[in-house]
C-alpha cells in the first residue's frame, strides 16, 4: 500500500511537471509591422523576430540571428 501511494504521488507530480513545461507562457518583445511590441509567447507565430535581452526560457523553437545562447539541452539528449 505504501509503495502504491508513492507511485500514485510521483505520478501526480510529474503530470504536473509536464503540463507547466508544455503551457509554460513569457512575455516577449517581438518585431510585427516595422515596430516592436511586447506580447505573450503564446502569440508568436512565424516570421517574427523575437528581442531577449535578459535570460530568459523560450517555449517556442527559433535561430539565434545574432548574439549568442546558453542551451540547455538534456531534455533532448537525456
Amino acid at each position: 500500500m505504501i509503495g502504491i501511494a508513492i507511485n500514485l504521488y510521483q505520478t501526480y507530480t510529474l503530470n504536473n511537471k509536464v503540463y507547466e513545461m508544455a503551457y509554460y507562457e513569457t512575455d516577449v518583445n517581438v518585431l510585427r509591422n516595422g515596430s516592436v511590441a511586447k506580447i505573450s509567447s503564446k502569440n508568436v507565430v512565424p516570421g517574427d523576430i523575437v528581442f531577449l535581452h535578459d535570460p530568459v526560457k523560450i517555449p517556442f523553437d527559433g535561430i539565434i540571428l545574432e548574439g549568442s545562447a546558453l542551451l540547455n539541452e538534456c531534455a533532448l539528449t537525456g
